[in-house]
């Protein structure tokens, strides 16, 4: 069950934290080369498509996972330790 809790809290702060500010830099670095990203990158979403892929996130077996880990207050087992 460590194990699980360990992934799940790792996999969840790259999502939340290491992959939007990669992604910010990224954007940066190709604005100062003249590239602009667009703001929204997927032209064919529609609203019943954005809701659908909100409901799949929210009961995601990784979300399933996490609330039954209680892993959302608590840091990784052993991490001190590493």
């Amino acid at each position: 069950m460590d194990e699980a809790r360990n992934a799940i809290y790792y996999l969840s702060s790259i999502l939340t934290d290491a992959m939007p500010e990669m992604l910010t830099d990224l954007s940066e670095l190709l604005g100062e080369h003249g590239v602009v990203l667009p703001a929204h990158n997927a032209p064919s979403v529609s609203v019943p498509g954005s809701a659908e892929t909100a409901t799949a996130t929210r009961t995601s077996p990784l979300r399933s996972r996490e609330r039954s880990c209680s892993c959302r207050t608590s840091t990784p087992s052993g991490s001190a330790s590493r």
